[in-house]
């Protein structure tokens, strides 16, 4: 009741919903180094020494992570227009991530940060999903913003926050340019 309240006085629901489930499951390495490949990006290569899983399955225990059901009520309460934020892409930078660890810090003096590009795929592939939602509920998804992206397609060093998987304040007022323009498109 209060959300539809609220949002009966606003132009645009911004939604960030999910998003760092790409993180738990490969920010740090599995006991069993995993690889796959991306439907997408078939082009990057596998790494040697990893096994090799289908992505179906990889998509499979992601999406089993992230929760469809609260764009389904949210599509329902909601009667604005809606949007769906990208989640930022992972952090390319080792020491970084190291020097920030925060609450993977055990986890990674165990068993190590993950090969980026792993963590590159499981990214996109949790994009995806919360795309494919969105598509479902009739709610638009917003991309991360291409200034906040590096050449290599990481989080650019400029967005980067001390924490190991989030953006920064620069990278969020890119987003907010992004939600102004998107009103202003829509007026």
């Amino acid at each position: 009741f209060v959300l539809r309240k609220k949002a009966a006085s606003a132009d645009l629901c911004v939604l960030s919903i999910s998003g760092n489930e790409h993180q738990m499951m490969g920010l740090v390495n599995h006991p069993r180094p995993f690889d796959f490949v991306l439907p997408e990006r078939p082009e990057i290569p596998l790494l040697a020494g990893r096994e090799v899983v289908p992505f179906e399955i990889i998509e499979d225990a992601l999406r089993s992570w992230m929760r469809e059901d609260l764009f389904e009520e949210l599509s329902r309460i909601i009667t604005i227009p809606a949007v769906q934020l990208e989640s930022p892409p992972p952090i390319l930078d080792h020491d970084h991530i190291t020097r920030y660890s925060g609450i993977f810090k055990d986890k990674i003096e165990t068993l190590g940060i993950n090969h980026p590009m792993v963590r590159y795929k499981l990214w996109r592939t949790s994009c995806r999903i919360t795309k494919s939602f969105c598509e479902k509920f009739s709610i638009r998804y917003v991309e991360a913003p291409p200034e906040a992206i590096g050449p290599e397609g990481f989080l650019h060093y400029k967005a980067l926050s001390p924490d190991p998987t989030h953006a920064n304040a620069w990278y969020g007022g890119l987003v907010v340019d992004q939600i102004r323009q998107l009103l202003n498109q829509d007026k």
